[in-house]
């Protein structure tokens, strides 16, 4: 962690290491309050999807137009199962499974809670098949619960910027969307500009327990 001096104020630059590269960096508005269009790519969805930026601070997944980002971050689609294990930017401690290609076999790992990669599984029975040229890798549906919302169950982080953004977040315990102010830098992912949105996104989640 660097402090900077900018003019008479100090702010927090912090280092996201083990991120993979930009394009699985969350999306950070930064620490101004302009208003400029801008895209970055959601590493859950596999899109470029716009987001308000605030003109200074933020990270390097920050696209002028779509097209930028799709060239940057949209690459040949890989079996998630050739992918290797992914912790992601986020610090929480979530124990989770990979598929490893070399030794054909599920591994733990720890993941942070946020972006990363689909080699990632909740359990070994998630996992439907060893990867192999004649069998596929994970079966996958587009059912609200096999969509990976696991940064829903982190708990609201204002962040060690200064701004004062009004957004909402999920709380795991009572089940709703509350109001949180928000700092304008390191997003954890529960981190939602609207209270629908917050709704729509995280009211499927089914959090793990508490380990």
């Amino acid at each position: 962690v660097r402090i900077l001096r900018n003019q008479d104020q100090f702010y927090l630059s912090v280092n996201l290491l083990g991120s993979g590269n930009h394009c699985s960096l969350p999306m950070e508005i930064g620490l101004c309050k302009a208003a400029m269009p801008r895209f970055y790519y959601n590493s859950l969805t596999g899109e470029c999807e716009k987001f308000t930026y605030g003109g200074c601070g933020g990270n390097k997944n920050n696209f002028l137009t779509k097209e930028s980002c799709l060239k940057e971050c949209k690459k040949e689609e890989v079996n998630d199962c050739c992918l290797p294990s992914d912790t992601g930017p986020c610090f929480a401690l979530f124990n989770r499974f990979y598929y490893d290609k070399v030794t054909k076999r599920c591994k733990k790992f720890i993941y942070g809670g946020c972006a990363g990669n689909g080699n990632n599984f909740t359990s070994k029975k998630k996992y439907s098949s060893p990867l192999t040229s004649t069998e596929p890798g994970p079966k996958k549906d587009n059912s609200p619960d096999s969509t990976p919302r696991i940064f829903c169950c982190l708990p609201k982080f204002t962040g060690p910027c200064r701004a004062a953004f009004i957004r909402y977040y999920y709380d795991k315990v009572t089940k709703k969307c509350k109001m949180f102010t928000f700092g304008g830098c390191m997003n954890n992912g529960n981190n939602f500009k609207t209270l629908e949105e917050c709704q729509k996104t995280c009211r499927e989640t089914k959090c793990p327990p508490i380990e």
